[in-house]
């Protein structure tokens, strides 16, 4: 069963253009691999042009194979997928597209006004992950939770890291272990509606205050 996730872009006017990915969508993967090789606004813009994502690579690399792991090249004898040679392949790096790869329509990247709009309209896949213009890096969550705060993507990496075998399949499978980082702290208005994430500041305790 995959592990569902949107990737997007957190403009500082509040909207939203997400895609879709399909698998691998858990903290210990596309987290790890959006924070090593897409971390900047221009890497996360180039990562989503091209719409859907099957599997999130290192790179974007060039128009190939959906379905490349299947190849008879890859196919042991007893059955199965040879993985050691998967992962000696280029294309092991590249990100497969459901346009671009397999031909599919309708896989554009979506616009949303505002987070909350995206999770009237287009919610319901496991993680989020968003490249937030103001702030300057990647922010996430995952909806195994209601109501989920949003964390710091360098944050949940860091954590991965120190505690590699816990949390790689979302919140129900993390060890005791696992400590969950400083949620980012949302401001709220004069009117007292919820707003973007606002940059760090030295002065500013970073807790939790969720949209209403």
């Amino acid at each position: 069963m995959s592990t569902r996730s949107n990737i997007g872009v957190l403009e500082e006017d509040g909207s939203l253009t997400i895609v879709y990915c399909h698998s691998d969508g858990y903290f210990s993967w596309n987290g790890v691999r959006l924070f090593d090789h897409w971390n900047s606004e221009a890497r996360a813009r180039q990562l989503i042009k091209l719409g859907d994502i099957g599997s999130l690579g290192e790179i974007a690399g060039q128009k190939h194979n959906f379905d490349w792991t299947f190849e008879e090249q890859f196919q042991l004898a007893r059955g199965g997928i040879d993985w050691d040679k998967v992962n000696q392949d280029p294309r092991h790096r590249w990100t497969r597209y459901y346009g671009r790869d397999r031909g599919e329509k309708d896989i554009k990247p979506r616009s949303f006004a505002s987070y909350e709009a995206f999770l009237e309209k287009d919610g319901g896949q496991e993680y989020l992950y968003l490249w937030d213009v103001r702030r300057e890096e990647w922010i996430t969550l995952c909806f195994h939770d209601e109501d989920p705060p949003f964390y710091r993507l360098e944050d949940i990496v860091a954590e991965v890291r120190r505690e590699p075998k816990s949390g790689a399949h979302g919140r129900d499978s993390y060890s005791d272990d696992w400590v969950w980082p400083n949620p980012i702290q949302f401001g709220i208005d004069e009117e007292g509606e919820a707003h973007l994430p606002s940059p760090p500041s030295v002065n500013q305790p970073r807790e939790y205050v969720a949209f209403v």
